[in-house]
């Protein structure tokens, strides 16, 4: 009869573990209100999904609402400004503009922002690709800035001319470049930001809801 391990240890080895009592083990272990998959699937909330409170949501929704006519303002008008250099500059594209509605030529600014937005080359990782898309994207944005630099040279100039400043004409043109870079380039970046917020403000926070409450709304339909 084969002997087993246990039987060929010491008296001392062989005996079992004596049972110590601590204040640790009459304490009631408390139950875990989720499973631990759950916690383990729910990665933590984005920055604006932290908010809890309706007053801070829909002030911050309100809030963005503001951002983001701020940035339609601005783009609308660098709009304008490289509609009117275009039809300054070339009389078939005036002719056009001019006899045809908004809805058929407001697509050149909306195919600026595309550009701007969707093939900046910062993301690109075929270095094939990469410049061709580097320079694309340079020569829309240095238009669209100048374009809505000249269109704001008119209205900056006479204001830095009565401050009787030594070379205000260098001053309004770096002032007006400045601006209508910010105007060219920050109303994409304005739009997409305040998406993004209200995306993960509203959205995230639904679909969360929606697919904790789903198992209960389908255990109590069986």
């Amino acid at each position: 009869m084969p002997v087993r391990t246990q039987d060929r240890l010491p008296p001392i080895l062989n005996t079992p573990p004596a049972e110590h009592s601590s204040p640790s083990s009459h304490v009631t272990a408390i139950p875990r209100t989720r499973p631990r998959h759950a916690v383990l699937d729910d990665p933590p909330l984005p920055p604006p999904t932290v908010i809890r409170s309706w007053y801070r949501r829909i002030g911050t929704t309100i809030a963005l609402i503001g951002a983001v006519l701020i940035g339609g303002l601005m783009w609308y008008y660098g709009a304008i400004c490289s509609l009117d250099y275009l039809g300054d500059t070339f009389s078939l594209i005036a002719a056009f503009i001019q006899q045809t509605p908004w809805w058929q030529h407001w697509w050149i600014p909306f195919l600026i922002s595309a550009i701007e937005i969707f093939l900046c080359p910062h993301r690109e990782r075929r270095w094939s690709i990469f410049p061709l898309r580097l320079i694309l994207w340079s020569i829309v944005l240095a238009f669209d800035i100048f374009t809505t630099g000249r269109g704001l040279m008119p209205i900056i100039a006479p204001q830095i001319a009565m401050t009787n400043l030594p070379s205000h004409e260098w001053i309004s043109i770096g002032l007006s470049g400045s601006i209508g870079f910010a105007f060219a380039y920050l109303p994409e970046k304005i739009v997409r930001w305040v998406l993004s917020d209200l995306w993960n403000l509203w959205i995230v926070p639904l679909r969360r809801w929606l697919r904790r409450t789903r198992p209960q709304i389908e255990s109590q339909t069986a």
